[in-house]
This record gives structure tokens, sequence and C-alpha cells, in this order.
């Protein structure tokens, strides 16, 4: 059988599956097809696994004891996290809501578990075809899509920072905007290059664990430190470490981590020896960090000491011309695995595309056009198709899973101007009870400028002044 290859190596696949026969059953399967292919029972281990591994895609069991949607909830964590990993998932049925939510999710394809053994390979070859873009060793494909004037000087600068070593490079930009596959493109053209690039999400992060996480720590640390194991600055150790959502690393650890950066030595948790590091850092933030140390969250002199170069990557909202061409690339990776009747998307639907506020950026993008494609009628998007899932994104958005034609409070014979409209109000209200009524900590939750809190304030006091539980 020949090899599955990615570049130079085979393709990797994690196979998440509770019941030990079938995940057994699956690895086997996938070697004997020419995968290199791993098994755990453990939800907890994936995103760990992500890292340290580097599967290509992953085969996600739904079902998990304690938890009937278990592989639903990983799914929507792993996205939350940025994992843009293509994921095939494996259900009991095909249970049309279900399938709904995780096409949603970007899932490449599912396949029904007493049917796995014919169809999986067929869906392999999909998740295949759609995560080969990405790969390094293909660079006449840049992962950085887009042809705007903006993205264009977004290329040009990352080719003169990715080469200054000694500066540390602050990556800004809204979430789903691409923050690794810049960080990617800076250490493919760095000089350090031939060292794998080392990476650390620092989202939710614990003190506990973030220490570990950069540091590592000896045998017996701390309760439960199990055996000794490096950190990330020791892994990246002449190369390049790319730490993720900067903002979210805690306060405590803030002052350790800028000692590293400007003595380069460092000590391992529970041990007095003290070692040394060489990283070229590119961190990343979606966060304003400037307004995070006025509000006492971030150092100060950390941040001056990030910001030797900063990289804006733009909003999709000030690329829109770019959005056919990312729409192709989905629709390209999708017909080129499928042996069905090409999907294609009509004019006006790349204009309905282009009107929508795309607040996850290019990421919210991708995932919305692969939903379009499971609910294509005659495998052609069109305009009416785009309001419609666009209406069902942003309910599921806020929590309501029902139809939006049975309770979900919106009558179909609105606008879809108004629909949208009831939306950002139930949201704004939401956010405003999260905060207590409190308008700044209200446009923090929901990543907006407070004048759009104060936008929609008369409205919101109207309603309540009307309704008869006031």
């Amino acid at each position: 059988m020949p090899e599955r290859q990615a570049g130079n190596r085979k393709y990797r696949v994690l196979i998440v599956e509770d019941q030990q026969e079938y995940g057994v059953l699956y690895r086997k399967n996938l070697q004997r097809w020419g995968y290199e292919a791993e098994w755990t029972p453990d939800l907890e281990s994936v995103e760990e696994l992500i890292h340290s591994w580097k599967p290509d895609v992953l085969l996600l069991d739904n079902e998990f004891p304690g938890d009937v949607n278990g592989g639903l909830h990983l799914l929507q964590d792993l996205r939350q996290n940025r994992h843009a990993i293509p994921v095939i998932v494996i259900t009991m049925s095909g249970n049309t809501s279900l399938v709904h939510r995780f096409a949603n999710l970007g899932m490449v394809q599912y396949v029904v578990k007493e049917s796995a053994a014919a169809d999986l390979r067929p869906a392999l070859k999909e998740a295949e075809s759609l995560c080969a873009w990405r790969r390094e060793e293909e660079p006449a494909e840049d992962p950085l899509l887009g042809q705007s004037q903006v993205m264009q000087e977004l290329r040009a600068r990352i080719r003169t920072y990715a080469s200054e070593e000694d500066l540390s490079i602050l990556v800004e930009g809204e979430t789903g905007t691409g923050k690794e596959l810049v960080a990617e493109a800076i250490h493919r053209q760095s000089p350090r290059a031939h060292k794998e690039l080392t990476v650390l999400d620092c989202t939710n992060i614990q003190v506990s664990l973030a220490e570990t996480k950069l540091f590592g720590h000896v045998d017996g640390a701390y309760t439960g430190a199990g055996k000794a194991r490096p950190g990330a600055f020791e892994n990246a150790n002449n190369g390049v470490l790319f730490v993720d959502e900067i903002s979210e690393l805690p306060l405590e650890v803030q002052g350790k981590f800028l000692r590293v950066l400007e003595t380069g030595t460092f000590s391992r948790l529970g041990e007095g020896k003290i070692r040394r590091t060489d990283v070229q850092l590119v961190a990343a933030s979606n966060r304003n960090l400037l307004q995070q140390v006025r509000m006492g969250a971030f150092r100060d002199d950390l941040l001056h000491r990030l910001s030797g170069l900063r990289i804006r990557i733009p909003p999709l909202q000030e690329r829109l011309e770019d959005i056919p061409l990312l729409v192709g690339h989905v629709l390209e990776a999708r017909n080129r695995a499928r042996h069905t009747q090409p999907v294609m998307i009509q004019p006006d639907a790349l204009e309905a595309l282009a009107r929508i506020d795309w607040e996850g950026n290019v990421r919210q993008l991708m995932q919305f056009v692969q939903a379009l494609c499971v609910h294509a009628e005659q495998s052609q998007i069109q305009s009416w198709l785009v309001e419609r899932e666009r209406v069902h994104w942003d309910l599921r958005l806020l929590g309501q899973e029902t139809d939006i034609a049975d309770e979900s409070g919106f009558a179909l014979d609105k606008t879809w101007k108004e629909v949208k409209a009831e939306i950002e109000l139930r949201y704004f209200r939401a956010k405003l009870e999260e905060a207590n009524g409190i308008i700044a900590t209200a446009a923090e939750l929901a990543g907006v400028h407070r004048k759009k809190f104060y936008d929609v304030l008369p409205e919101l006091r109207n309603r309540r002044q009307s309704s008869p539980h006031s």
C-alpha cells in the first residue's frame, strides 16, 4: 500500500474514540492504508496531542461516556482556540441537526459508525485535499490568501521582519484574521526555519500551567507534575517561538517571561540549575495591549519589549475584494475532493457575502462557506441561501438551537435587516446583564467599542419599560 504523503512525511491522523475496539481497529486500518495514526480515548488530551504530535487530520467520535455530544463540545473548544485542523466526525446515525452543527464548525465529512469501514477512506482523501494547501513543503501556494493592497503590504512586511532575529515581533489582529498563519510565514522566511516552529497558546491558561508550559519542570516539582519535561523556551532554543494570545498570559508570570527575554536564562520549575535559550519571539494578540496595560492586566515593560517590530493584520472588512478568492479556495478544495457535481456560487451570493459584517473574519467566512456547501440546492449557492444560513448562524451563536420558523421568536416575513437588529439587541442585552450594567465592561466582553452600546441603549430601555415584567 503506498504511503499517504504530507510533503516529506506520512499524513498523520489522530483518532479520538473512547471504545478501545474501535480505536485499535481504525488505527490498524489507517496504518494499512499508508497513514501514520495515533489513538486516544481521552478528550482532554487532544489539544496537547495536536500541539506536540501535529496531526494533519482529526478522526473524532461524537459520543463519550457522560457526554453524548462530547465530540461536538471538543470541536467547539478547538475552533474557539483557533485550531483549524480538518475534522472527520464519526456518528452513530446521520442525524441531520447534529451534522448541521458539525458542518458549521468546519467539519470536512462525517461517517456513520456501522459503515465506517467503507466510507472512511473517501472522507480521508477529502480531508487530505483540504489540508494540502497548508503544507510548508508547497510554498507555491501562499496560505495568506488575498491580492488586495493591504495583503500585499502584509506579505512585504513579513519578508522584511523575518530576518530580524534579535527583535521580537508583535502580531496584532482580530479573531480569525490568521495570526498563526503570519507566524508560520515569518518562521518559513526566518534564518531559523531549519528548526520546527514552537507554538504556545495562552488562551485560558492558569498560572501553574503557564509556568510549566513556558519553563518546563523536573520530577516531583509539584503535586501531579509527572516526569520531567521541557517547556516552550527550551524546545524553541535556536528556533522561533510563537506565543499566541499573549494578552491572556497571567500577570504573575509576565515578569518571569520578560526576564527570559532580557537575559536569555531560565530554570525549570523545581530546579536551581540555570538554563540558556536563544529564541526569535513572535507574539500575537487580538486585544489592544496598550488598553490592557491601562487596565492593569498587562505589564508596560513587557509591552515595550514585545513591540520591537509590529505587524497589524487587516480584518476582512478592510479587504472585501479578497472574498471571491477566499470563497473560491474553499470551493476548489471541496470540489477537488469529491466525485459529485461541483458546488458553484452565483455572483449575487458573493455580493451577499460581502455585505456581511464578518466579526470572525476569514475563519468565520470559510466555515460559513463550508456550511453553505452542505445546504446548496442543485449544487448552487445563491443569495437567498446566504441570507437564510446567516440567520441560523447568528441564532446558534446566541444559543438558539430551535428552528427559525418555530420557537426562535423571529417571523420569516421580517427582512434580514430587522432580524439582524433583533439579534444584536438580544446579544447586547445579555452582555450588559453579564457585566452588571457597566457599559465599559460589557464592551470589553463583546469586543466592540462602547459607543455601540450607547447606540442601542435607548431601544433597550424602551423594551424594558414596555415589558409586562418591568
